[in-house]
């Protein structure tokens, strides 16, 4: 009789234990479940988190790739998008090339994301694109919340993320124990942790548009619409400037009757892609590079540069200066665009006002 009750209570034990176990399986499982729900709640994407693209770490530290970074201590700590390319060429592109053709000051910030956003405009799916978190409970912040005076706590841990352009979700990847703030500016860290994600295109197909060098500096390639949106290709138009000189002006002058062409056919009523705000805007743009160039060399030097001479004699003018000579647009376009203009800061170019200021017409 004992023996059998005996029995009785270890087999209502073992039951016991059974369904304890299940409880707690059944309760860790809601609570994963319900981190996994909370981590998805984040679009590292919103326009909140976004305040300009950047290719540097500090002034000696340059990044390999593009990317962003947000803080907010109390809330989503500490995370930074990177854009790892896919190809080669283009990794090569943004370690090697991409700090030879584009010269700006270190911290020109507005200058820095306004190229690196044009050079990523419509192409994201040539990048893997990761989110390197660090939530708040993992950030020292008692000596403030800025990036220069937070520090990790020890066995911080960062959630990596992976962007899925099919869901337009962010991909829980993996936890990663750091021992040093974000961002990580190399590629390495990417590629040692995601091989399996990392692919590259082939590169014995054609070469594609992901390299500055494989495009023709033309207006067309430099101002064309896409999806009823002005793109401008500020990298070709740096280009266009880095490359002039006493020898070279071909690129600065055949762009220059390029936009003066637009102008033709739009006061001949001829149609368009653009509208007058884009025209405007594309005048802006290109006076900030081509005028400059007209003055040190055309202008103030004399060189002459045969047919590619800002006309076909040494009585070429600059950009700014043909609009009023070309009479191609009247007193009122000229009131519109410097209306446009000033709304618009003379969108942050460092020329173009000092450049107008050159002219008989303008008034500041």
């Amino acid at each position: 009789m004992v023996t059998r009750l005996s029995k009785f209570i270890s087999l209502l034990s073992i039951i016991l234990i059974l369904i304890s176990c299940k409880n707690d399986a059944q309760k860790r499982t809601v609570e994963i479940q319900n981190i996994e729900k909370k981590k998805q709640k984040t679009d590292f994407f919103n326009k909140k988190y976004f305040h300009g693209f950047l290719m540097s770490v500090d002034e000696s530290t340059p990044a390999e790739h593009p990317f962003y970074s947000y803080l907010n201590c109390k809330e989503e700590g500490y995370f930074t998008i990177h854009f790892i390319p896919k190809n080669k060429n283009l990794i090569s592109f943004w370690k090697n090339k991409y700090f030879e053709e584009n010269k700006y000051e270190y911290d020109d910030l507005i200058t820095e994301n306004r190229i690196i956003n044009q050079l990523l405009d419509g192409k994201y799916n040539l990048y893997n694109i990761f989110c390197f978190q660090i939530t708040n409970k993992y950030l020292d912040y008692s000596n403030g919340c800025t990036e220069e005076s937070i520090n990790l706590k020890i066995n911080a841990i960062a959630d990596i993320y992976l962007y899925n352009p099919n869901t337009k979700q962010w991909d829980f990847q993996k936890k990663i124990k750091v021992d040093r703030l974000p961002p990580q500016a190399d590629n390495k860290f990417f590629l040692d942790n995601f091989p399996s994600i990392i692919t590259y295109v082939n590169e014995d197909k054609p070469k594609s548009n992901s390299t500055k060098s494989e495009i023709a500096i033309n207006g067309e390639n430099i101002f064309h619409i896409d999806n009823n949106k002005l793109i401008i290709r500020e990298d070709l138009l740096n280009k266009i400037n880095n490359n002039s000189n006493i020898d070279h002006g071909k690129d600065a002058s055949l762009l220059n009757s390029y936009v003066l062409g637009l102008l033709s056919k739009r006061k001949a009523k001829e149609q368009l892609s653009f509208n007058d705000e884009n025209l405007y805007k594309i005048i802006a743009y290109t006076i900030n590079i081509v005028d400059p160039i007209y003055y040190k060399y055309f202008d103030e030097k004399d060189i002459f540069w045969g047919k590619y001479s800002f006309g076909d004699s040494r009585g070429g003018a600059s950009l700014s200066e043909a609009l009023v000579l070309s009479k191609l647009l009247s007193t009122q376009d000229l009131d519109n665009m410097i209306l446009q203009f000033r709304k618009n800061n003379y969108y942050n170019l460092e020329n173009l006002k000092v450049m107008l200021e050159k002219t008989s017409w303008f008034e500041p």
